[in-house]
């Protein structure tokens, strides 16, 4: 593993890493004794709440942001999910609401029931006071669209951003972070990469997406948080900063947006 302090992954899955049967916690343990600053944990559906906020409250780095993912609308019970999700917030309290969002490449539910479920989590988000962390695949239109009509109140972050510059550009000028994951650092990823390299350093993060993902040198094995320096490292060689300069802005970015359970708002 690359040893840089201060680094944070910002969209990890712990349940789906144990899942592809990663040993969590010593994982975890090993991102404290680097120095990592944070690791969010996403959720996409409604499984297994209170093992995910044990995770949190054992491990110092680790904050928690809960949401039902596109694929929630595929289920008749969407619309129980999203009551249930309401209860849980006030419950977990957590950090950030997601990953929502639109994906077009898999087919969950309609596109209505998509962006329905889209809709109402930005406002619950928006009442309850927290950013959100937006999924977005073949989707770029209609999320678009869904966010300049109902504008996330406390920002957001548009998780693993695999769009060319320009589109990433009107994500910006809605307020939005964009988070770049294990495949900016594919070669043959060049628009992604070229958004990488232009956008302005406040607005970038960084992410694994851990278990999936895996950067260059990784692939066909589950990815890790352990793996986000490969990222930075690439992100900033784009840019041509060092990875000191990158790591700083990133965590700046990140900590302006993400306020771990506990502390002020």
């Amino acid at each position: 593993m690359m040893s840089f302090k201060n680094l944070i992954d910002s969209h990890i899955h712990l349940l789906s890493m144990e899942d592809r049967q990663l040993a969590v916690d010593k994982i975890i343990s090993e991102a404290e004794n680097e120095g990592f600053s944070a690791l969010l944990d996403v959720s996409i559906d409604n499984r297994d709440i209170l093992k995910r906020t044990d995770f949190a409250s054992r491990h110092s780095c680790v904050h928690t942001a809960l949401g039902l993912a596109p694929s929630a609308a595929a289920s008749d019970d969407w619309i129980l999910e999203l009551e249930k999700l309401d209860g849980y917030i006030s419950q977990v309290m957590p950090c950030a609401l997601g990953e929502i969002g639109l994906d077009y490449h898999w087919n969950y539910g309609s596109p209505e029931k998509q962006k329905h479920l889209f809709a109402s989590q930005i406002r619950l988000a928006n009442d309850r006071a927290l950013p959100v962390i937006i999924h977005n695949r073949k989707a770029d239109s209609d999320v678009l669209s869904i966010l300049k009509e109902i504008p996330p109140l406390y920002g957001g972050i548009m998780h693993c951003f695999s769009a060319d510059k320009d589109t990433a550009v009107r994500f910006l000028e809605l307020g939005m972070k964009l988070s770049f994951a294990g495949n900016t650092t594919y070669r043959q990823s060049g628009a992604l990469r070229e958004a990488a390299a232009f956008l302005p350093l406040h607005s970038i993060l960084v992410e694994t997406d851990s278990p999936f993902l895996p950067p260059e040198g990784f692939r066909g094995k589950p990815n890790s948080p352990l793996n986000v320096a490969y990222v930075y490292t690439v992100i900033a060689e784009l840019r041509g900063i060092s990875i000191e300069n990158l790591v700083e802005a990133v965590k700046i970015n990140y900590f302006g947006l993400i306020k771990k359970r506990g502390d002020s708002q």
